[in-house]
């Protein structure tokens, strides 16, 4: 088992670049009093949903303080995949932003604007860490999965399981750790028309990604939430801290019979009895 360097995942933002609204969002939603009074009326903008020509969406919407608000797993957007990845959050929103002007969507950083965003000068609403944990063997990251599964706990955090994906403090307003099967996602997700590499997909299989969900409230207490509070090496420092809490009972420990046992039958009953199939 061996552990790489961070990516970051899903970013919510919102950046002061130059755009047109009326380009970039599905029209406006207009606020009036009883009295029907145009003088106090107030309004929004209706987000719009953009997808990539790999079909990977965003989520667009410019505020009424002339900026604007993006969503989305950044790097899969403009790469179709997100098994590799970058941990410079900083660089990832501007290549994004420099994508977008090219879309003809509304969007046109200025100069100044694009050495800002350089500069860490934006908002930060929600980020996703996530560190993948490398098997060497498909059935040895899913044992891994399952052990957690099983027998996995977090202080103070609830366990949700599912299928491919173990949460702890899913509905947490604040944060949420998970941990899950890239292989198994990037087959359910598979884009037919667009095919990933099959190097990515046979990385995917020997993955686990333990991923924490940062979102606006916790990214403030942890003097997270504009970009150049990324600084390098602090969100993996992050990251590890939190990943040091989880309880986990080593598999070694368990499988440790194995070795004593010398008919096939009891080591394929007790491997099966571990399962709990």
């Amino acid at each position: 088992m061996t552990e790489n360097f961070i990516n970051i995942d899903w970013i919510h933002v919102s950046l002061q670049i130059t755009h047109d609204p009326k380009l970039i969002s599905r029209g406006v939603v207009v606020h009036l009093n009883n009295d029907l009074d145009f003088n106090t009326a107030t309004h929004y903008y209706k987000p719009q949903t953009i997808r990539s020509s790999f079909d990977d969406a965003l989520w667009i919407k410019p505020t009424t303080d002339n900026s604007i608000e993006i969503s989305g797993n950044f790097y899969k957007f403009l790469n179709h995949q997100n098994v590799t990845g970058t941990n410079n959050l900083i660089e990832l929103v501007l290549l994004l932003v420099k994508h977008l002007a090219t879309l003809g969507i509304g969007i046109s950083p200025k100069a100044e604007e694009l050495i800002g965003i350089q500069q860490g000068k934006f908002r930060l609403f929600r980020v996703d860490v996530n560190k993948p944990i490398y098997f060497e063997s498909k059935s040895d990251a899913l044992n891994y999965l399952e052990n957690i599964k099983l027998n996995g706990s977090y202080p103070y955090r609830r366990k949700s399981t599912y299928d491919n994906t173990v949460y702890f403090g899913m509905r947490s307003r604040r944060w949420c750790l998970k941990f899950y099967h890239k292989g198994t996602e990037v087959q359910a997700h598979k884009n037919k028309e667009f095919q990933i590499s099959q190097e990515i997909l046979a990385l995917a299989d020997l993955m686990i990604r333990a991923e924490i969900r940062i979102n606006a409230q916790q990214l403030k207490e942890w003097d997270l939430q504009f970009g150049y509070q990324w600084q390098v090496g602090q969100a993996e420092n992050l990251l590890d801290r939190t990943l040091k809490k989880l309880i986990l009972p080593q598999q070694e420990q368990k499988e440790a019979p194995l070795e004593m046992m010398k008919s096939k039958a009891e080591k394929k009953f007790y491997k099966t009895w571990l399962t709990d199939d």
